[in-house]
């Protein structure tokens, strides 16, 4: 059995052997991203002051200004693709991981915690994130770090992911680290626990298709709105306008509709808790009443809040479903960071490593000592 104390003392003996190595190689990444950074400002200004000079003293010259600036511009974007500093911060924070988890993960295995760390490795099935019910329908999956292994003889995955509706998507579905272990209780129907103001889940269809339509529909509108009544374009609007509305928006809109309240009534319905602040954060539904009071425990609810401190966010969810336990918390920032490679390393700097992987730790000693004692 893993003891969480012994566990404390190898994360940190670990990273004071390791401190300087890791402070030695945080200087020299902030200062690539120093002068990398200082390159793409010297190069901007250069551009500004060519163009400057090349319109004043050649202003009948236009092929010659336009193909300096495109000279520029090449090399402008080559540089940014080598040198970039957001890159470069990423390399260095990942070398920084790489170091410390080389040598912590051997010495974690000598406490008998069976732990594997991975970059960019996918450690969840799709078909198991959408069973989960946990998110709306999502096209792409990002992966950055991951551990797998097993935790006083439970299994375990953690994750972080970044799952989009489509590959140019801007606002995600989610972004965050997913959590999942097996349960020792038997889960027959699945249930949802949902942070109130999140929207993205039992597997919703996104509103992307029906909002373009929406928006064409307006354009249409005005148009008939400001055309003469009695032309002939205001005629062919209209039959357009008609056309879209009864073939494309209305039957768009109802097929949704009908899919996304069917997908939530086979989930399940809305269930009262007796602790009245968590029932004012948190949602929660299930098919079966009986079984999701016997899961979702005042102590749970309490670990659960423990887990949102600890990633330091308030939007969390959590599912129930075909005999194991799954978290999805949603934060912006990067997870599992020894150091931010702006700051100096000290000898607290593993703190935030610690407590997030300890919280998720601790919510699966709930779980194991939930199933022996029988609560």
């Amino acid at each position: 059995m893993v003891d969480l104390k012994e566990l404390h003392n190898i994360c940190y003996t670990e990273y004071q052997k390791l401190m300087p190595e890791l402070e030695q190689n945080r200087k020299k990444g902030l200062t690539f991203i120093l002068i990398s950074t200082a390159a793409f400002i010297m190069t901007a200004v250069a551009v500004i002051i060519l163009f400057v000079y090349l319109s004043k003293n050649f202003p009948q010259k236009s092929a010659l200004i336009g193909f300096a600036g495109l000279a520029v511009f090449l090399v402008y974007r080559v540089s940014w693709a080598i040198f970039n500093p957001t890159v470069i911060y990423r390399l260095t924070s990942s070398k920084l991981k790489h170091i410390y988890f080389s040598k912590l993960i051997p010495a974690l295995h000598k406490i008998n915690f069976d732990i594997k760390y991975a970059e960019k490795e996918a450690v969840f099935l799709r078909e198991t994130l959408i069973q989960s019910g946990l998110f709306s329908q999502f096209q792409t999956s990002d992966t950055d770090d991951s551990f797998c292994g097993t935790y006083n003889g439970v299994d375990f995955r953690i994750c972080e992911l970044d799952l989009g509706a489509n590959s140019e998507s801007i606002d995600p579905n989610f972004k965050g680290i997913v959590v999942s272990f097996k349960s020792n209780k038997k889960i027959k129907s699945n249930v949802i626990v949902v942070s109130k103001q999140d929207k993205n889940v039992k597997n919703k269809e996104s509103n992307s298709f029906l909002q373009v339509l929406f928006a064409i529909t307006i354009i249409f509108g005005i148009s008939l709105c400001i055309l003469p009544k009695n032309s002939m374009k205001f005629l062919e609007v209209s039959v357009t306008f008609a056309f879209m509305l009864i073939f494309f928006l209305i039957p768009a809109t109802l097929t949704s509709w009908y899919s996304n309240h069917k997908r939530a009534k086979e989930q399940g319905g809305e269930i009262k808790l007796e602790d009245v602040d968590f029932e004012k954060r948190f949602e929660v539904t299930s098919g079966d009443e009986i079984e999701s009071r016997y899961l979702v425990t005042p102590a749970f609810m309490e670990r659960f809040l423990s887990l949102t401190t600890a990633f330091g966010t308030k939007n969390a969810k959590c599912a129930f479903f075909k005999n194991q336990v799954m978290f999805a918390i949603s934060t912006k920032k990067n997870l599992f960071e020894i150091s931010s490679v702006f700051k100096p390393l000290t000898p607290n700097s593993p703190d935030n490593f610690y407590k997030e992987l300890t919280s998720i730790l601790q919510m699966i000693d709930y779980f194991k000592l939930d199933e022996q004692t029988k609560i």
